[in-house]
């Protein structure tokens, strides 16, 4: 595959490498520790997931180099060579990872938005072409969106037991962990109005690792308080939504001109990540302009939005399909005028 805008086809290693074809109606078979590898003419068609909690080593074939599967990876075989695969959810397919090619990820976060919104306007031109070539292929280009999830639950914890005396109105603790935890600690327990909250602290010595709590119990005895620091800024995962937009490109020894694009409007002011927003979306695929689906579009103010191309496929007529994939992505502005 080449990657970015080609300058000269004399620059190709001859002959290709190869292409790599999807895998269709497959079941997904556990590869589990102690388990031998087929060979690839018996494993054509098969997909497996890595369950050795290790590294498959995936072995060289031709001028294909020997490669990894990664632990909870998915691998098969086309019936000439072992090669990662990523699956399309919701279907029986599966496609050659080293065709999966993120184009653009940009950020959103409140800041982004100035006050009564404002439309989001993404449009590309992508041109695909295949170069040396015995077969044809499709590639998809994709717009989605990303909803992101910070890790808010305490990193560090600590319990003491503390002497809590009936109508006292504070109640101090010694700790060395208090300097561990840091002025972001959180204190629950005690059985004290349902437990003790940050908003009960009364002072904090790190150094000497004391803490004061102001308190107003109703009850004396000891009691267990936990001690826990909350995390910093921080990303936990991303969920990627449904695709906003999604389009299969076929792909020939032709370059092809592709229009693409979205706009996402935004009704609402933004203040906070708390605000949801009020989007619509239009997809734009050539000269046609369609409605968004609203489960792909994003609810909250810190979202991502990608672009990528992916979901790689072959002729299955085309045993050994052979050739270069080649893509090229232009602003409208940059756009080439062929003729």
């Amino acid at each position: 595959m080449i990657i970015n805008s080609l300058r000269s086809l004399s620059q190709l290693p001859e002959p290709a490498l190869g292409l790599l074809p999807a895998i269709h109606d497959a079941d997904v078979e556990d590869f589990l520790p102690g388990a031998t590898l087929p060979g690839a003419v018996a494993a054509k068609g098969r997909v497996f997931l890595n369950k050795t909690g290790a590294q498959v080593v995936m072995p060289p074939s031709g001028r294909w180099p020997a490669k990894g599967a990664a632990a909870g990876e998915l691998f098969g075989s086309d019936g000439r060579l072992f090669y990662s695969l990523v699956p399309k959810i919701g279907t029986t397919s599966f496609y050659p990872k080293s065709f999966e090619r993120s184009i653009y990820t940009f950020s959103f976060t409140p800041s982004s938005f100035p006050p009564g919104g404002e439309d989001i306007t993404l449009q590309r031109y992508f041109y695909f072409r295949l170069i040396g070539n015995n077969t044809s292929a499709v590639w998809s280009v994709i717009f989605e969106a990303g909803v992101r999830r910070d890790d808010v639950d305490p990193t560090l914890r600590h319990v003491v037991e503390a002497e809590i005396v009936s109508g006292s109105a504070t109640v101090s603790i010694s700790s060395p962990i208090l300097s561990e935890l840091g002025p972001r600690m959180i204190v629950t327990g005690g059985g004290i109005r349902g437990g003790l909250e940050t908003t009960y602290i009364k002072s904090i010595d790190l150094e000497n690792g004391i803490l004061v709590l102001s308190l107003a119990p109703t009850e004396s005895g000891v009691r267990e308080l936990t001690f826990a620091s909350a995390p910093g800024p921080n990303i936990g995962d991303i969920t990627w939504l449904p695709p906003i937009l999604e389009q299969q490109i076929f792909l020939t020894d032709l370059r092809s001109e592709n229009g693409l694009g979205i706009v996402l409007s935004n009704s609402k002011d933004i203040t906070s990540d708390t605000n949801e927003l009020g989007y619509s979306g239009k997809r734009f695929i050539y000269d046609r302009v369609t409605t968004a689906d609203k489960d792909s579009l994003p609810t909250k103010s810190t979202f991502l939005l990608r672009v990528r191309i992916g979901q790689f496929d072959t002729e299955n007529s085309v045993t050994d399909p052979k050739g270069y994939a080649a893509y090229m992505v232009r602003g409208v502005e940059d756009r080439e005028i062929i003729t």
